[in-house]
Order: structure tokens, then sequence, then C-alpha cells
């Protein structure tokens, strides 16, 4: 079980009692930290004091603004220092976070007898952290569940009992004597019907007993019990999930992040420091002509082949596309250099692309030069693309990203799927024919540029001070400080 390692947290909370006094507990993934931060520093600039509780070994991607009043509460999960979590190792890595609840308690009540401390108004926790729910119970205080993923995701898991009170899931139980390729499921509310193989991997299992199952229903309905659910969304590009959660929870959606965060600055991207010396990718897109390059990025979770690397650059030079390609360390376990001989050269040499270990994202997809966005699909970057208003290349590979590919692909019509239809180990077949026919079809039509762009203007209206996203944010921010002074009262369940 993990155990408090340091309670060097910073002493800046200067305002009288009153103020609101909210802990932050994300998911320590990245495409789950980035969202969090946005949330906690438009928490700060309105007046709520934020303690943030995290792990030593996730402590130095945690970005904090200059001036903001965000303490950090350091808490083990006991893992080791160089641990880095893989899609393989998953269910390790929930076990240990779910070993966190008590370790946390204790950290927070030890805290609690700072006489600097303010009293505790609200836990805002991640949606895949439900045991959060009962440590805010003990504590006398609210829960606020954050879904930094997509609705369709959460609709699909919450619902997840009644799918398998009707036999729905286990998919694999259910599947056995169906043909997949017509193997649709449908009932789940919310949803359209939906494919087996688009479905959560962790579903995709022999039965219930599963350890991802058990774990992801028991967390993700626990936002039953939460005094509303914040989602990392906004409200027209989900609309029917957002209803079929609302008869159960309160569903206010607040995103995109990234555009809401830029009601007053940018926050945890660096992208707003615009005195810095330019990347050499940055001097790199500079020299190329507008929306001519293809950004290339699979998050910070997912394992690569090397097969599937040679994929896509196979593709990428039958259709001689310019690209940056943000190809980070351990991408394609156990392989230095798994591209094609001679590919890095040949594309640097002739000015057509360029591979880097690391960018920052939301920076480069609001240059100029990007013209569209091949990715995993990961709701973060989902969101960041609709920010940019950047047409979509899909391969999903694993947890949410098949259904946030479906509504990319098929309901927004704002992308195109890449790979075949075959599916091997939970993704899609590459061949570099798949990957340059899926180019070919992005760009010879406008229609997936128009809806992403329709897709933008939506998302900046719900963060206008009359939108839907700064409304429901703003709620929750007066919210908080009436509890805090006393004109709301929360009744414990």
């Amino acid at each position: 079980m993990g155990k408090v390692t340091d309670r060097n947290l910073d002493e800046n909370c200067k305002t009288v009692m009153m103020k609101p006094h909210v802990v932050a507990v994300p998911c320590a993934f990245f495409g789950h930290i980035t969202p969090f931060m946005d949330l906690c520093h438009l928490m700060d600039r309105n007046g709520i004091c934020v303690t943030l509780i995290t792990t030593p070994r996730f402590r130095n991607s945690v970005k904090i603004e200059e001036g903001a009043d965000i303490r950090i509460g350091l808490v083990d999960d006991g893992l080791p220092a160089d641990y880095s979590v893989c899609v393989n190792d998953i269910p390790n890595y929930l076990y240990h976070l779910e070993l966190m609840r008590w370790p946390i308690q204790e950290y927070l009540i030890a805290l609690r007898s700072d006489v600097s401390t303010l009293p505790y108004t609200c836990i805002v926790s991640d949606s895949h952290l439900g045991w959060t729910q009962d440590i805010a119970n003990d504590l006398g205080i609210p829960r606020v569940c954050f879904l930094t993923s997509s609705t369709i995701e959460f609709s699909a898991i919450f619902h997840q009992p009644l799918l398998v009170s009707q036999g729905v899931l286990p998919l694999k139980a259910r599947a056995k004597d169906i043909d997949p390729s017509k193997d649709v499921v449908t009932g789940i509310p919310g949803l359209p019907p939906v494919h087996r193989s688009e479905m959560l991997t962790f579903q995709q299992v022999e039965d219930s007993s599963d350890f991802e199952f058990q774990y992801f229903s028991r967390n993700c309905g626990r936002a039953a019990e939460s005094e509303r659910l914040l989602t990392a969304s906004f409200y027209d590009l989900e609309i029917p999930m957002v209803k079929a959660l609302s008869s159960n929870i309160t569903v206010k959606p607040i995103g995109p992040m990234v555009l809401l965060a830029e009601l007053g600055k940018n926050l945890t991207d660096e992208c707003g420091k615009k005195d810095k010396e330019p990347e050499e990718w940055e001097r790199w897109l500079d020299k190329q002509k507008d929306e001519s390059v293809i950004y290339i990025a699979f998050g910070s979770v997912a394992n690569l082949t090397e097969n599937e690397v040679k994929a896509i650059a196979g593709g990428l030079e039958l259709t001689k596309s310019k690209f940056i390609w943000a190809f980070r360390k351990g991408l394609v376990g156990g392989v230095e250099d798994p591209f094609p001989e001679g590919f890095k050269e040949r594309a640097k040499q002739e000015g057509r692309g360029l591979v880097v270990p690391w960018l920052s994202q939301r920076r480069l997809l609001n240059h100029a030069s990007i013209a569209a966005f091949f990715t995993h699909s990961g709701w973060g970057s989902s969101m960041e693309t609709i920010h940019a208003g950047l047409p979509v290349l899909s391969w999903p590979l694993y947890g949410d990203q098949c259904l946030n590919c479906k509504l990319i692909t098929e309901i927004w019509r704002a992308g195109v799927r890449v790979g075949s239809e075959l599916l091997y180990d939970r993704r899609l077949l590459l061949s570099p024919e798949h990957v340059a026919s899926s180019i070919t079809t992005l760009f010879s039509s406008l229609e997936y540029k128009q809806n992403m762009k329709k897709l933008q203007e939506l998302s900046f209206q719900a963060c206008q001070p009359n939108g839907s996203s700064y409304q429901n944010f703003f709620e929750f921010v007066n919210d908080m400080h009436a509890y805090a002074d006393g004109r709301k009262v929360y009744r414990k369940p």
C-alpha cells in the first residue's frame, strides 16, 4: 500500500477562511492530467484554493502556472520511481491506484490539522477514481466527478451493469456463436448501434470477473453519488449521451478545456510564451506552406509494433505527404529505430518531414502549416483538434478510442478511419496502402475539414459568456463559494 512521502506544500493560501478549498485528485495519465490542470488553474483564477494530490513520480508532469495558489500534495502509489504505465500494464496500475484511498485520506486528515489549511469544501476527482467518493463521505464534503474522456465512453461504462443483465456484455462471451462481422451492439443509452470491435477494449473479455471490467464499472458507477459530473466536452458535441446520463447524474459539460482556459490566458502548456526561442520543429514548420503538413502522434501510453511504424512511414512515402511525427521514446518497445531504412534521412533531406521526440501539441496544432492530425483519437487530443479545426486521420488503439473514432469519422464526419476493417489484437490492421488510401481520401474532399470547422465554431460558442460550458463552469464556481461561506449546505448521503 502507498504511503505519504512528502508534505512539501506551497504555503501561498493567503485568504480568509471563507475562501473555497478544493482537493483535486486526477488520474495520473497525461491525457487526464492536462485537462485537470486546466480546471485547477481556472478554479484558482476564480478565487478557489486548490490542493492537488499526485504521486512523487508524476510530480514533474504537473505544471503550475507562476503565481497560482495551487498546493501540491504528494502521496506514494507504491510503484517504482522509474515506473511508466503502458497499455499492457494498465490493470496493475489501476490496482495500485485503488490502494491509494487510505493514504490520501490520512494525508488530508493530517493536512487539515495544520492551522494554515483552509477547511475542505469539495473533492474534485477523476471519474475513474470512484473510491474518492468514500474519502469525501468520511470528510463530510461533496465530491464533484470530472470526466476527462468522452461522454460516449462514460455512458458505455456507466450502463455496463444494465448491459450485463441483458446479456450484451461481456462481448467475447456473447459473440462465441455469432459471426463477428455481423455482431452489432444496440441498446446502450445515448449511443448509436456499435460494432463489437468499436466497444471499449476492456469490455471485450470472456467473463465479467475480469479486473479491468470490474474496476471501471465499479468506479465510474459511483458518479451517481457525486454532487455533479463535469465533463471535458461541450453540450452540442454529445447531446444524446448527456441526455442519457442525466436521468441518473447531474451532467455539466465545461469543455473544451483548452478553449475555456483561454478565457484568461494559456495555462498548462508553454504555448503562451511567445518570447521563447523557436524550437527546431517550429522553425521547420515556419518554412512550410499553409495547411500542407500532417501531424502524427499517438499519445503517452500506446505501444506500436515495428511493422505498424513501417506501414505508416510507407504510406507517407507513397503519397509524398509532408509530416511532423512526435515519436516518444519507448513507443516501440525494445526497438531503437523501427523506421524503414533511410526513411528519416530521406524525409529530412527532401524537406518533406521531421521526426521529433517531443513537442508542444497545443502550440503545434494551431500552426498555420498543419493540415490534419493523424492520431489515436484519445479524447484530449480530439478536443484539441476541434479547437484547432483540423480534420483527422483516426487510428484507434485501445480503451475509448474506437468509440471516439466512430464519433469523428461516422457521426461528425470530420475525419477518416485508418486501417483495414479486420481486427488483430483489438486494433485495425495497417499496411502502407491502407495509410496512403486514408490520406488520399481525407484530402480529396473538403467535407471533413468543413465539418470540423463547424465543430470548432460550436466549441467557441460554448465557451462564450452565454455559452453552455461557460455557464456550467461558473455555476460550479459560484456553488463552491456558496458551500464555503455557508449560503449552501451539503447534505451527506
